[in-house]
């Protein structure tokens, strides 16, 4: 599940998030480093249905899922101990339903303390690999660039222009 990265690489942990911050909306949550929720901005009341005054000082753990809740805490641990961390946790959306989030954190310095708070950057999983699926077929050397390049006969493909490589 998680994915730990050394300090050093904190950029691209979150560098991939940002990727999809125009693709997909995508949550930014900022915790201090017990775990208690400072911020809660851009797409995480949509994404998970609670407005900013119902998490600001709940802990983090909370919204994951009672059997991830350890897990978790291991990761915000490690994040708050300076290391990035990519990884995906099933969370508890406010209307009692699940919902899978990729999420991509790492350290930035605490506000007016010593040591480090944790930014959390999340989006809806299914829809973040489906960014990331049509992202490869678009990609030069992606999948479609490979069949093109082996077939043994003649290839086309006609588009209005709202498939996925427009």
């Amino acid at each position: 599940m998680p994915d730990p990265r050394q300090a050093g690489e904190r950029t691209a942990a979150v560098g991939q998030a940002v990727a999809w911050w125009n693709l997909l909306p995508v949550a930014l949550i900022v915790s201090d480093g017990t775990g208690r929720i400072r911020q809660w901005a851009k797409a995480a009341p949509e994404l998970l249905g609670y407005a900013t005054g119902e998490v600001i000082g709940r802990d983090l753990t909370d919204l994951v899922l009672f059997d991830h809740r350890r897990e978790a805490r291991a990761v915000h641990d490690a994040v708050a101990a300076g290391r990035s961390v990519t990884g995906q946790f099933p969370m508890r959306h406010k209307n009692g339903s699940t919902i899978g989030m990729e999420v991509w954190a790492c350290p930035v310095a605490a506000q007016g303390e010593e040591g480090w708070d944790v930014l959390l950057l999340a989006a809806d999983a299914r829809e973040a690999r489906q960014a990331r699926e049509a992202r490869q077929l678009r990609e030069v050397g992606g999948p479609l660039d490979a069949l093109f390049a082996r077939s043994p006969v003649g290839l086309a493909i006609f588009d209005n222009g709202s498939g996925p490589w427009a």
